[in-house]
Formats: C-alpha cells, sequence, structure tokens
C-alpha cells in the first residue's frame, strides 16, 4: 500500500469515528452559541457554526469513501432525457398528459434508486479460491452469498473486484437471478491468472440493476486473498532430456545406492540384523537353516535444474527481457516436473537474486518447493555465476545437470565451470519464442 492511499484510509477512519462522536459535537455547539449569545462575540458564533457543521462534513467525507456507487444505464439516460423534454413540452403547452409522462419517467427512476440499494441490505458474501495455481491453469473459484433480509434479493451480478492481475479474456462473474429470503447460494466462476508471483485478489464487486434497469448499483466487498502462481508448465519434447551421461559417470559417483527388491542378485546365509522379509523359506526349509536374498543394488538417478535467468542489455531489446526470462523460468519448471515425472530425484539451483541451492529430492513436496522459488524469483541484475556454481557444486555431484539460460551456450558453460559438471545438458534461449524448440505448446 503506498503511503497516499494510506493516510486516505487513515483520514476516512478519523472521519468516521467523528461520525459516531457527533452528539458531542452537538451539545459543544451549543454551550458555545450560549456562550455567544452572551457575551455578544462574533468570533464564538463562527466556532459554533464550524462546530455543528463539523459532523456534516465528517458524514459526507465517511459517503464519498463508501465503494457504493450509483449510475444511470443507457436506459436510465434515455429515460431522464424524455423526462426532461415531457416537462418542457407540458410547461409550454399546459398539457397534463405531458405533466403525467414526465412525472412517471422520474418516478421510475428514482423507485430504481431505491429498489437498487435495498437489494445490498444484508447481504453476506464469501469467495474462497485456491492458494496456489499454475499461470494460464484455469482456477474455479467458489463464491457462497447469503441473504438474511426477510424479502428475495433479485437481478443481482457477483464478479471479482479489480482484475488488473487476471485474464481479460476470462470473465470471473456469475449472475443470480433471485436470492430466496433466509436463503445461501453456493455459485462458481472461472478464470486464470498470466503472470507468475504472489497475486492479490482484493474483493467481490457486486452489482443490480433491480428493478427497471434503469440505474446500476455498484458495490465492492473487501475479500483479500493472495494466491501464489507458479510458472506455466509444458510437455518437454522427446529428446530434450534424453542426452547420454559420459561412461564414468557412474564409476565418480558416491556409494550411496537404493535396493530394488523385485531383483534378486544370490542367495546368502542368515545373519543377525537381516530382515525377516528377505528370508527365502522354500531354499531354508530345504537346507535346514536360513537363508536370505541379496537384492540387487541400483543407483539412485538425481537431476539439478540450474537457472541462469541474467539476460544482457545489448543482447535483447529492453521490451523482450521480461518475457525472455518468463520462458525461462517456465522452461525450468517444465523440466523440473518432466523429471520428477520420470521418477528422478530432482533439485533446483538458481539465483532469486540471491543464489539458492535446493538438493535433490524424490517426493512431490521438493518439486512444489522448486516451483514455489520460481514463482517468487526476480532476475538478478548481474552476471556473474561463481557463487551459484560453488554453492551447488556438492548438490551436482552425483546429479545430471541440467542448464537453463538466456545467455549463449558456450558463455554457460565457461560461467559454470566452477560447477564441475561432466556433460551437462544446456538450454539455451536465444530470444523470446525460443521456449517452442524445447517443449510443445498449447494450440
Amino acid at each position: 500500500m503506498s503511503e497516499s492511499v494510506a493516510y486516505a484510509d487513515t483520514f476516512v477512519g478519523r472521519a468516521r469515528t467523528f461520525v459516531k462522536l457527533r452528539a458531542i459535537a452537538y451539545a459543544a455547539g451549543l454551550l458555545i452559541g450560549l456562550a455567544a449569545l452572551g457575551t455578544g462575540s462574533h468570533a464564538l458564533l463562527y466556532l459554533m457554526a464550524l462546530v455543528l457543521l463539523s459532523p456534516a462534513a465528517a458524514a459526507l467525507v465517511t459517503r464519498a469513501a463508501k465503494t457504493q456507487r450509483a449510475r444511470l444505464t443507457l436506459e436510465g439516460r434515455l429515460a431522464f432525457v424524455f423526462a426532461i423534454g415531457f416537462l418542457a413540452a407540458a410547461l409550454n403547452t399546459g398539457m397534463n398528459l405531458l405533466y403525467f409522462l414526465s412525472s412517471l419517467l422520474i418516478a421510475l427512476v428514482f423507485v430504481s434508486v431505491v429498489a437498487s440499494s435495498l437489494v445490498f441490505r444484508s447481504l453476506f458474501v464469501r469467495r474462497r479460491a485456491p492458494s496456489r495455481v499454475s499461470a494460464g491453469e484455469r482456477l474455479q473459484v467458489d463464491v457462497s452469498v447469503r441473504n438474511q433480509k426477510r424479502i428475495p434479493t433479485f437481478a443481482l451480478l457477483v464478479a471479482e473486484a479489480r482484475t488488473t492481475c487476471l485474464d481479460p479474456a476470462t470473465k470471473p462473474a456469475v449472475f443470480l437471478a433471485e436470492i430466496k429470503a433466509r436463503e445461501q447460494k453456493r455459485v462458481s466462476y472461472e478464470t486464470r491468472f498470466l503472470r507468475r508471483g504472489e497475486q492479490k485478489l482484493l474483493g467481490i464487486a457486486l452489482e443490480t440493476r433491480f428493478p427497471f434497469g434503469l440505474v446500476a448499483q455498484h458495490i465492492e466487498v473487501a475479500a483479500p486473498q493472495t494466491v501464489l502462481v507458479t510458472p506455466a508448465v509444458f510437455r518437454v519434447r522427446a529428446g530434450v532430456l534424453d542426452k547420454d551421461a559420459p561412461a564414468d559417470a557412474a564409476a565418480r559417483r558416491l556409494v550411496a545406492t537404493d535396493e530394488r527388491r523385485d531383483v534378486v542378485r544370490s542367495l546368502r546365509d542368515y545373519r543377525p540384523g537381516d530382515h525377516p522379509r528377505a528370508i527365502h523359506w522354500k531354499v531354508s526349509a530345504r537346507r535346514g537353516a536360513l537363508v536370505v536374498k541379496d537384492f540387487e543394488r541400483t543407483e539412485p538417478k538425481r537431476a539439478l535444474v540450474v537457472l541462469d535467468s541474467w539476460v544482457c542489455e545489448g543482447h535483447v531489446p529492453p521490451e523482450d527481457r521480461e518475457r525472455l526470462v518468463e520462458e525461462a523460468v517456465s522452461l525450468a519448471a517444465s523440466v523440473l516436473v518432466a523429471l520428477q515425472a520420470r521418477g528422478e530425484k530432482v533439485g533446483l539451483a538458481a539465483r532469486v537474486p540471491a543464489p539458492l541451492v535446493q538438493p535433490p529430492e524424490r517426493s512431490e513436496h521438493g518439486t512444489g518447493r522448486a516451483l514455489a522459488v520460481l514463482a517468487r524469483l526476480e532476475a538478478p541484475a548481474d552476471r556473474d555465476l561463481a557463487d551459484l556454481a560453488r554453492q551447488a557444486r556438492r548438490a551436482a555431484e552425483r546429479s545430471r545437470v541440467v542448464i537453463v539460460t538466456t545467455r549463449p551456450e558456450e558463455e554457460a558453460r565457461q560461467a559454470l565451470l566452477a560447477l564441475r559438471a561432466e556433460r551437462p545438458t544446456i538450454l539455451a534461449l536465444a530470444a523470446p519464442g525460443d521456449l517452442s524448440r524445447f517443449v510443445e505448446m498449447p494450440a
């Protein structure tokens, strides 16, 4: 919230408090008036007028600060124009029929203002949206509207207020023809976010044109909610991640292994501490001694995705830099999800803009944390990758390394020499639009 907005909220809050204490202001004004009559002082009379008028001024301030607004629709403007025309003609001709038509149109506008204002009385609205969603993905927002009045509510439009962060092609709104007395209705509408990051939904907008469609009453209900929008994820093209590892990569990896319980390598005699489930009961019965199964031990697959989102000023025009960074972040997210779907342990190393390294993990929670980091990522201002490479060196020792970069491939390879990665897979985005070379974009 900016300083001016915060000051405006404070000023309106003080005005509302002053309106609640208007009885004290009126009493003080009367006392000042009695003193002015006793002394005959003009200054006290001016002070009395100021004190007595101050609650009314504060009420005007609070009313102007309300989010409820009324406006004439196109039909309402036409009715008002015709009412003025009939009135002018009636004054010139003196025909009672013209007076009647003018009065009728003005009465319809007045009734529309009063009736549409009553629609919002004792109306409670609650919105429920997902706390996390991907950019470009449709999300469903649930809204419940409860009518506490003893009369029904008609022609109510429920929409998202101030939809600057939402896709303008979608219309996050739903129309309720009727809400009966003491009834609660649950409705939903779909929308989507276009940009990643922490996006804020500010509130719900209610609008009605009941009963004649001449006046549109609009009110906004504050319902702030923060939604974490992760980068858009696409299907990685076949062959992008299928680069073979060097022949000595397995020999250089650490000894940490996992057992494959579906592959038995050999049988051996039982030793104290062996798990009972590893006992081969048929062979043990034939030999008369306990024999256990020795399972195959395999190397766990690990992958580290390194994101370099720095863009050279002379490499890309200024208007395309942000789009190129967004495509690089989206490509890194797509690679993370693709590797996790293969059953690999995935990790992330990136500058956000400070260097951050998340070691490879197999669980979906690890991928979720990496996507959350990418959602909040800001492009760094400097080009140096030495600190990131040093911090990510340990995570890259037993992992295949996939580098997503916005600089030329050879420059990225030289900048990440301290990573000591053997034949990393480098996905370089040279210009906006190169994302389609690595992922399958939707039609």
